[in-house]
């Protein structure tokens, strides 16, 4: 399936959600297998990863107990081989204590074949951890996360 091919079809993902809050194309869309992880840390609702189409279905179905999403803009849409990038913000209202919150996000959707083996949203999803007591997402552990050695950065 080629870049343009693969934004189609994460468009029209994004377009079914946004006006009927469905999942439905993305769920059909993923591999059996599939993870769908947050940037947000252990002890919310949301907190993952969600793996499987049933696991990640739930993810969804969940939700609206948790958050009232109130605006989402998409900016952008990046693609390569096997990849697909969504750049936009949304405001959210956070159900346990009303709270209303803007952010901004890039959601990654990995492809194997024609189907979507993984997403990762990244957002600093932070009020809704404190909304929950939650702890602060913690660094994966060694030989865990993207590099298996930390970098340290350049002052």
């Amino acid at each position: 399936m080629s870049p343009a091919k693969k934004i189609a079809r994460i468009r029209a993902i994004f377009a079914e959600f946004m006006s009927t809050g469905s999942p439905q194309m993305l769920i059909d869309s993923l591999t059996r297998d599939a993870v769908y992880t947050m940037s947000i840390g252990p002890g919310t609702p949301i907190s993952g990863p969600f793996v499987g189409k049933e696991s990640i279905a739930g993810y969804f179905r969940d939700l609206p107990a948790t958050a009232d999403h109130l605006a989402v803009n998409i900016h952008d849409y990046l693609a390569n081989d096997d990849k697909v990038v969504v750049l936009g913000d949304e405001t959210l209202r956070i159900k346990e204590n009303g709270v209303v919150f803007f952010s901004e996000f890039a959601t990654v959707f990995t492809f194997r074949g024609k189907k979507i083996c993984h997403v990762l949203a990244v957002e600093n999803l932070g009020a809704i951890s404190n909304a929950y007591d939650a702890p602060p997402a913690s660094p994966p552990a060694q030989g865990h996360g993207p590099t298996s050695t930390p970098t340290p950065l350049a002052a």
